[in-house]
């Protein structure tokens, strides 16, 4: 027997409820933020005939923990995700993700190279190991995103 269901695709003609929360901890150097989204998806049906049948339900969970550490040597941000999928016809889950990247200043070489498109620059902060592919601005946006900004 063939399965025909697609992977993660959210029921048609459905229902969304989600629930947010977010929490923030304040640290001795830095501080957490914990981020939570409980989306439902329930099926709707226009026909009455449908009562009492039990409706096809998924749900998503996201949980995102960052954690920005403002410490006297350094600043560093460390984020760790994870995304869970339950789906009528099946139970999936995607591993989570853990990034660690170094905060750096705004004035930072690497953004203007980023900024200004050059690549043998940036490769070369690479090489030396005065920047790295996961660097920060003072935002907490990633080196990749302010690249994308700049495009």
């Amino acid at each position: 027997m063939k399965c025909t269901a697609r992977r993660f695709a959210p029921i048609t003609n459905s229902k969304v409820t989600q629930q947010n929360k977010i929490k923030e901890i304040q640290m001795a150097h830095g501080n957490i933020r914990v981020v939570t989204n409980n989306r439902r998806y329930s099926a709707v049906s226009d026909s009455s005939q449908d009562e009492g049948v039990a409706r096809q339900t998924a749900i998503e969970f996201t949980a995102s923990v960052r954690s920005i550490i403002n410490h006297p040597q350094f600043q560093a941000i460390v984020d760790v995700r994870f995304h869970q999928n339950v789906m009528p016809h099946g139970y999936y889950s995607i591993s989570p993700s853990i990034s660690v990247g170094m905060v750096l200043p705004d004035d930072s070489p690497v953004f203007s190279l980023v900024r200004n498109g050059d690549i043998e620059g940036l490769l070369s902060l690479f090489r030396q190991g005065k920047a790295s592919i996961r660097d920060h601005n003072s935002f907490g946006t990633p080196l990749l995103f302010v690249s994308s900004l700049s495009s």
